[in-house]
């Protein structure tokens, strides 16, 4: 199962509004937040518990119990050519990144002879990942550039990097961009995620890793199940 996050966010609020009986207040700036409400310019939420989720956006409502900076990534989609992958592809820079694949003892061997070869791939934080959508097209990335102020720009310099990753790894022919993209996290060297009780029944919750989109919703139900005592 391959999921499109571009359409599983819309599609995720529908189901909420229309299945679980959510009422979601959209264009509802919080301005203010006390135990037990919310408030906006549009009005007050009064609620039981309140999670602050402001991702990589210091929250100016609490002090930030995790001291983190911005990570900015780049991405694109690009045609498949008519190629079927089986799975996710990821290569040997991966590997040198993820602490789960750094903590084995292969890991020191393979980053000399990576510093040798891909200096610059490094330099930048890239390494090649390629998922395949449902309508064959595939989103390829990323770079990784940390700073408390990214820029918005995108660079071509670090486009065509990703790019030749992905042609040394397959003849993929004439390559068609048909999008690119950045984005940014917050990331810490502290944890790769956190909930703090900033005031009574008030949680600020914040991944600080590059995986936010694969364990939020885990995240998520836990928070709601230690605060009900499920």
């Amino acid at each position: 199962m391959r999921i499109n996050p571009i359409e599983a966010l819309s599609q995720l609020l529908q189901y909420l509004e229309q299945e679980m009986g959510v009422k979601v207040l959209r264009q509802f700036p919080v301005q203010g937040v006390d135990s037990g409400l919310c408030e906006s310019i549009k009005g007050k939420v009064k609620s039981s518990f309140v999670y602050l989720c402001t991702g990589d956006s210091n929250s100016h409502f609490f002090k930030n119990q995790i001291d983190f900076t911005r990570c900015k990534l780049q991405m694109l989609k690009i045609g498949s050519n008519g190629f079927k992958f089986p799975s996710t592809i990821m290569t040997d820079l991966s590997l040198a990144r993820y602490t789960g694949f750094r903590s084995l003892p292969e890991a020191d061997d393979l980053e000399k002879r990576l510093k040798l070869e891909c200096q610059n791939q490094l330099d930048h934080g890239i390494h090649l990942i390629v998922a395949q959508n449902m309508d064959g097209s595939l989103v390829i990335g990323d770079s990784h550039e940390y700073s408390h102020r990214p820029d918005p720009f995108q660079s071509e310099m670090i486009d065509r990097l990703i790019l030749r990753e992905l042609k040394d790894l397959v003849d993929i022919g004439e390559i068609n961009v048909l999008d690119r993209w950045i984005g940014t996290y917050a990331h810490s060297k502290q944890k790769d995620w956190g909930t703090e009780e900033v005031a009574h029944n008030v949680f600020h919750s914040v991944i600080t890793s590059g995986a936010g989109m694969s364990t939020s919703l885990a995240i998520a139900e836990k928070n709601i199940q230690k605060a009900l005592n499920l």
